[in-house]
């Protein structure tokens, strides 16, 4: 599998084979030219979560650019169209109705025609979004349902694990909401092989997300991860935890001159930006979220 520097020169090689400028792929991807400038030049860590919107820009899998085994890839792939094919059977629909449905959405109709011929794997986004519209489970789009459970033997057994602060309340994705008693908090156990280079961060806490507006990339439910940082050790799009004036929220961070953005990413397009101004009197960051854990049903 590519490491982060791997998978941005890929990025970057690729872009050159297509004769894309910087400024094109950047306004693909949704970030400034200047920051795509540096991910390429190696100034600043390419974050790995992104690869998705890069993939779909460049038209390739996202298993290619995460050097993933070609036939695990593609047997995925065929996995998911299979299952797509039979939910589009048993709806009494077309493909072109799926695309249709899916078009406000900022779906193609090449890229809905690719997951049903196995051709493209759906971001984990889309699976979501093709699972609220057949009315499934995700498990339902991505498992091979022809294998029986008792079939499946094959197990795998975690070797290391810390108990971490687990915050008893759940985190605001939505509008933000007042939290009582964040100071106090249980602990939670989290294999190391889960948090990678985070484990056994004596820093790191967990709390749970509630709503709708992260919900592009962070569902309901979901436990995220957060490790303490100030504000000006943060780069725009990171994703935090804040509070202003005792209330509680997630959302993505930007900076505009003075002014702080925290912006959701949510299908409801009634989330809106929460915008705050110096002095920052009420702010409070209390972390940016290095890991989130999603629960696919």
């Amino acid at each position: 599998m590519h490491s982060s520097k791997e998978v941005i020169q890929l990025i970057k090689r690729l872009r050159e084979d297509k004769k894309m400028t910087i400024e094109t792929l950047a306004k693909k991807v949704g970030v400034a030219k200047s920051t795509l400038s540096r991910y390429e030049n190696e100034q600043r860590d390419f974050p790995i979560n992104d690869i998705g919107k890069y993939a779909e820009a460049l038209d390739v899998s996202i298993e290619y650019l995460l050097g993933i085994q070609a036939d695990a890839t593609e047997k995925q792939r065929l996995i998911i169209s299979k299952n797509l094919n039979n939910l589009l059977q048993k709806s009494n629909k077309k493909k072109i109705d799926v695309f249709k449905d899916l078009e406000k959405y900022g779906v193609s109709e090449t890229t809905v025609y690719s997951w049903f011929n196995g051709k493209k794997y759906p971001r984990i986004d889309k699976v979501q979004l093709l699972a609220d519209y057949f009315g499934v489970l995700k498990s339902d789009i991505t498992e091979d349902k022809s294998i029986a459970p008792e079939e499946n033997n094959n197990t795998f057994t975690f070797n290391n694990q810390n108990d971490y602060p687990y915050i008893p309340a759940t985190v605001s994705a939505g509008i933000p909401i007042n939290i009582d008693g964040l100071d106090s908090f249980e602990t939670i156990s989290i294999p190391d092989e889960l948090l990678g280079k985070y484990a056994g961060d004596e820093d790191l806490f967990f709390m749970r997300v509630n709503g709708d507006s992260m919900n592009k990339i962070i569902p309901h439910k979901s436990l995220i991860g957060v490790k303490p940082i100030k504000i000006k050790g943060l780069r725009s799009g990171d994703i935090v935890v804040y509070s202003d004036g005792y209330n509680y929220s997630v959302k993505r961070f930007y900076r505009d001159g003075d002014r702080l953005i925290f912006r959701p990413e949510s299908y409801d397009a009634s989330f809106t930006d929460y915008t705050v101004s110096e002095p920052y009197e009420d702010l409070r960051l209390h972390g940016k979220v290095v890991i989130y854990i999603v629960n696919l049903d």
